[in-house]
Parts: C-alpha cells; structure tokens; sequence
C-alpha cells in the first residue's frame, strides 16, 4: 500500500509536466478524458465528432496533397486549406502571361484549374489490430513477419474501384498499430486563391510570428465521376458530393472561448531524451540553419534579377525559410522554457518512480542511460548528415546526378520519370544553372570548413585550392545541364549516363557515406527508436495509457484549446490582430507588407459589410490548441463545432510543441473566417462561391 501511494504521489509530480492544453489526441480517445474536454467546454458528442457509424465532422476533414489538412465548406466538393499549402500548385500553373501568384485566381466566369499531382483523402475508418500483429506469447511480431501481416491486413482495405486505400500505422513508439481507410481523389481544381502579397502577407518576416495578419488560404474543388467515386481528371466529371459540410461562424469571439482543432499533423516526438535535444540545439540545428540562410541569400539575390525566376522559385524560397525559421525558434523557445532541464527533471522523476518498484527498476533502469551513451555515439555523424541533407541534397545538379545512378533500365517511363522532367524543366534555364553552380561552391566550401577530414572525399581534396574552376568544368561537362541531350541519352544510351561526370561525383559522395556514415547511423537511430519504444511501454507500465496521446504521424488528430495572448519577455501579445494594425505595416514601406491597390481602396472607404467588428475586420488570432507541422490548412472550430479559422502557423518560441508543449508560450495562428469572407466577397467579389458556403451569424 506504502509502495503504491509513493507511486501515485510521484505520478502526480510527474504530470505536472503536462499542460492543461497539451496533446494532439486520437479523435477515438477514451471516455474518461472525453469527459474532462466536455468540461473545458465542447458541446459536441464524440459521435458528433468523429463517429463512424453515422456522418460526424470528420467526414469533413481532408488530408490535402502530402503534408497539409484542409475541410469541406460546401455542398459540391468545394475545399478551405491554407494560401501556402496550395503555393507549389498555383506556381505550377502560373505563366507570365497567367500570374496567379502576382494577381490571384477566382473561377467566378472563370473555369476552374485543374492541377496535376494533386490528391486529397478522406479518413472512412480507423481500427486497432495490435492483437492481430501479435505472436501467441503476446509480444508485437518480428518485423519481417509483420510487415508480411501488415500488407495483408491493408489490401483488405485497398479498392482501387473505389479509391479505397488501407494504411497501417504505428503509435506509442511501436506498442500499438492502427489500420486507417481513406478514400483518395485525384481530380482536384482550383477554384480561388488570393495574391501573393496577401496570401503570405509579410512572408519571410513574418513568418513564424505573432502579429500576424496573412490571408492564409485557399479555394479547392474535388470532382468525382458520375457515382461521386474518385476518377482520374476528366471534363466529364463533376463536383464531389461529400457527407458532411462545415458550417462557417460569423458570431463574435473573445478571449477564454473554447476552441478544437481536426487534422492532420506530421510528426511529433515527445519522449525525446534530454541529450538528444541538447545535440538539436548545439549542434544539428546550427549547422542546418547556416547552410540554409546562406541558401537564402543565394536564391534571393537570383529571384530580384528576374521575375520568371522568382515566380518559379517563390514555393522553395518560401520552405526552406520555413524550415530555417523553425529551427532558429527552437533553439529560442528551448531555450526560454528551460526546456533542456524540464526534460532531465522529466527523466529523473522517471528513475525515482522505478526505483520504487524493484521489478520495473530491474527491467529498465539502464534504459535512460543507454539512450544517452546512444546519443553521444549518434552525435558524431550529426554534421555529416545535415551537409548531405541540407547541402547535396539541395543541390540540384546532384540530386538529378543520384536519380540517374539509381535509375533502371525498365524504369524510364512511368511516374516516376514524368516527376523528373517536371524537375528537369523547371531547372533548364540559365539563371537555375548559374545559381546552382554557385550553391554548389558554396556546399564544397562550408563542407571543407565545417566537416572533420575523416569524411572528406578525394574529389574534393583535390580541388579545395579551385572549387569555382572545378564546378565550372562538372557543370560544363556533365549532359545533365542539357535537357535535350539528356533526353537523347535516356532514350537509347543510359550506360554513357551512368559515367557522366556529375554521376561519378555523386557516386563518390554516396560511395564515402555509405563506408563512413550509412554504415552507423542508421543503426544508432534504430537502437535509439528501441530503447524509446521501451522507455514508452515502461511508462505505460507505471502510469498506464488512459491520459497518454500517442506522438503524431500523419493521421487525424484532434486538439483543443482557448483563446489566449501570451507574454513574450517585457511584452504582452493580445490574442487578435486587425485590418488596422495591418496598415500599420504597409505604412512602415516594407516591400513585404505591400498590398494590392484595391485592396487598400477597399480599406479606406471601410467597406467592411457583415464581416466588421468594432468597426474594421478581425484577420487573425491566436489560442493555445497544440498544433505542430502537418496542421496547416486544418480547420479550428468553436465549441458548438462551427469553422472560425484556418490554422497556419505557430509563434516562434512555440515551435517546441514538436518536442513538449509549454502553454505559457505555444500558441497556434489562425486566419479568422471573418477575414476570409470579406476578401472572397468585397475583394474578389467572387459571389457564386460565397453562395455555396454555409453561414451562420
């Protein structure tokens, strides 16, 4: 009984770590925490929400393209997600003579856009077949035979007749799977998508921010065939008839409102170990984020020389300044929770609990420091790795070199070769070659600099002396630079490909890594995910899985929250921003608060309508749902389940929400419905699509 109380008492201490807001939960969770959300103030039933034996709001809910969330908002397939997950698609249709990216798009007269490798899923059912991956004494099976299991089980739920696609999933670091059944549909079009400059309105400085005042969204259609199943894009289709439509709300908000968010965030990791955050932070992190800014200026000063460059490069400048951002608000929010020695102080209440417990302490009281002597061995490839990813890997010359030394003689057509020359011909032109022999100097340099020797490759040995010369004569040589001679010796004469001169370089590099890093990284992060799977399965042991979510991996999630400002250092940020604190900024003359001149017109005569509070437009606000990458384009609802925003982003110190959530500074941003109907109706003055949408005042 003693033993059992210090157990309860410690448990107690140990989830004062847990924040009142915290968790990207399971739409199927348990009824006793269900209960405890109720009480925060959701008026919906869980069937009301995610309900599979009847339509629930869910049904609502996409999975937009590979990484974003989106919601249904009208009766004919008609689709919200945010402006900057829709931006590489609106790129790939835009022109010099259709700027969609300077001017915008609203299919009002106009047809709307269909657009290529686009695909959006709906979630039709989730079950748990943990006992089905089991072995007759329990345990999960091997993973050779279960993954044999797994690719039975999901071909149960794969119709391709139908658009049905079974995906089988792990959780709790491997303790549980989960099969998902989606409905795929790949005709998608575009339907209405503001300017550039108000769709990422103050783009690189802002992003990653709070204030913010980003018309962040996007208008997409889903068509289907005449039984509203999926369909390859054909004029005869027509819009999908979905289940369920997300009604929108005009009603007022204010600070304390109960808020939930649905949708499809990419990845968290919250059992991350003390020193493998401390390497994020000291290490990998820095090394990424200054290969990155020096990406940055490199590829800025190429888009002001000419605006068909900028064009086509505005998606990547755009994400690889995202990424850059994120980690530098890590390494800055980390920093401003302590968030290092929370997570030994986390670990340490860990060890005291098994320490009471004889049997668990024999069973995994070495875990905590086997997972840092891993990370101590992990950390000496940390710098090799992030030069290939952030370096070669974004070196375009390179990257087409390793498609090539892989490539196939049967693999030639297909997919999989339409996916390259998309690639290959947005890279053709001068500038796009200029400037990755550039970066690709630059890539040599920092790896000379930055690398210990002992990773270092003959050709660059060689050529440390004369990078420039020597990436003038690969560029010069290699027939990758060359569209049609490239295309000329695919056809008939991939062998005299395979010893271009960039294919032999790229060759060298992998040939280096697989002998010096491929041979023991991998299997250092693989011990590493063992040892957490096992740190999980013991805190699952102690505490048990009733008030445990399991890390996000790409399925739906819900999360809730208030309405909330924060205080960052000596300054207090109110939760909402407004048409005029957004003139503020254009006024400061920042190019990257310009906006439209009608924009501004409409602005000034204060042609607000229906969507005006206090006189001017709410555009964006903040609360303390936990929403990581992946949540973008997800709907945020209020209490009654009613859309009130488009989420889009997170505040720069709260992007730990990746690694642990601290509600004093994790907020997440979202553009307010109300801002988006005006802009759809005054702005665009875009009718027809205001008609299909649901309303309430």
């Amino acid at each position: 009984m003693i033993k059992r109380l210090i157990l309860i008492v410690l448990y107690f201490f140990f989830n004062c770590f847990l924040y009142a807001d915290e968790g990207i939960w399971l739409p199927q969770i348990n009824a006793s925490y269900w209960e405890t959300i109720k009480e925060k103030g959701l008026s919906l039933s869980i069937e009301d929400l995610c309900g599979e034996d009847s339509t629930s709001l869910k049904d609502a809910i996409i999975r937009f393209g590979n990484g974003c969330s989106g919601v249904i908002v009208s009766d004919n397939g008609l689709l919200m997600t945010n402006y900057h997950c829709a931006l590489r698609y609106v790129e790939q249709v835009s022109t010099k003579e259709r700027d969609f990216l300077s001017e915008g798009y609203w299919a009002e007269k106009k047809p709307e856009i269909p657009i290529e490798g686009l695909s959006v899923r709906f979630l039709i059912k989730t079950e748990d077949v943990t006992d089905s991956l089991r072995s007759e004494d329990g345990r999960i099976l091997p993973e050779k035979e279960r993954k044999g299991k797994i690719k039975i089980l999901e071909k149960r739920c794969t119709d391709k007749m139908s658009g049905y696609e079974g995906k089988i999933v792990s959780m709790f670091s491997g303790n549980r799977y989960y099969l998902y059944q989606y409905q795929v549909f790949d005709d998608i079009r575009l339907v209405g998508v503001p300017p550039l400059s108000l769709g990422k309105f103050g783009k690189d400085v802002d992003n990653w921010m709070w204030p913010r005042h980003t018309a962040d969204f996007a208008l997409f259609r889903i068509y289907a065939n005449q039984d509203n199943l999926p369909a390859s894009y054909s004029p005869e289709n027509v819009p999908y008839r979905p289940k369920k439509v997300a009604p929108i709300s005009l009603k007022s908000l204010k600070e304390g409102d109960f808020t939930f968010v649905l949708g499809y965030p990419g990845s968290t990791d919250q059992y991350k170990h003390s020193e493998v955050l401390s390497n994020l932070v000291r290490v990998s992190y820095p090394i990424q984020i200054d290969l990155m800014s020096k990406y940055l200026a490199l590829l800025s000063s190429y888009m002001e020389r000419d605006a068909s460059f900028e064009m086509q490069n505005t998606a990547q400048y755009g994400s690889v300044s995202n990424v850059m951002k994120r980690y530098q608000g890590f390494i800055a929010g980390m920093n401003r929770s302590q968030g290092i020695e929370k997570r030994k102080e986390e670990e340490a209440l860990f060890e005291a609990c098994l320490e009471k417990d004889p049997v668990s302490h024999d069973k995994y009281g070495s875990l905590l420091e086997e997972m840092r002597r891993t990370e101590q061995e992990k950390v000496t490839y940390a710098i090799p790795y992030s030069m290939y990813l952030n370096g070669w890997g974004m070196v375009s010359l390179l990257q087409k070199a390793l498609f090539i030394a892989e490539l196939e003689e049967t693999q030639t057509e297909g997919k999989i070769m339409n996916r390259f020359w998309r690639e290959i011909r947005k890279g053709s032109d001068t500038l796009s070659l200029n400037m990755d022999r550039e970066w690709f100097v630059e890539v040599m340099r920092t790896y000379l600099e930055k690398v210990p020797e002992s990773f270092h490759f003959p050709s660059l040995t060689r050529n440390a002396s004369r990078l420039e010369e020597w990436a003038e004569s690969i560029y010069k040589q290699s027939a990758l630079t060359d569209t049609i001679k490239l295309h000329s010796l695919l056809q008939s004469h991939l062998d005299s490909l395979k010893s271009d001169p960039a294919v032999r370089l790229i060759n060298e590099i992998t040939g280096l890594y697989v002998k010096k890093v491929w041979c023991c990284l991998p299997q250092l992060s693989q011990r590493l995910d063992s040892l957490k799977k096992e740190y999980v399965t013991a805190r699952m042991a102690l505490f048990g899985a009733e008030d445990c979510w399991p890390d996000a991996n790409g399925t739906m999630r819900f999360s809730y929250g208030t309405i909330k400002g924060y205080q960052n250092k000596d300054k207090a940020h109110p939760y909402y921003t407004t048409l005029e604190s957004l003139f503020q900024k254009v006024k400061t003359g920042n190019a990257e608060y310009a906006v439209p001149p009608s924009f501004q017109a409409l602005y000034e005569k204060r042609a607000f309508g229906d969507y005006a509070v206090n006189g001017t437009i709410p555009t964006c606000f903040i609360a303390t749902n936990h929403t990581v990458g992946g949540n973008s384009g997800s709907p945020v609802f209020n209490a009654s389940g009613e859309l009130i925003g488009l989420n889009f982003d997170r505040n720069w110190e709260g992007t730990i929400s990746d690694v642990m959530y601290d509600e004093s500074v994790c907020r997440n941003i979202t553009v307010d419905m109300r801002y988006v109907l005006f802009i759809i109706d005054k702005y665009a003055e875009a009718q027809s699509i205001l008609k299909e949408l649901v309303i309430h005042k």
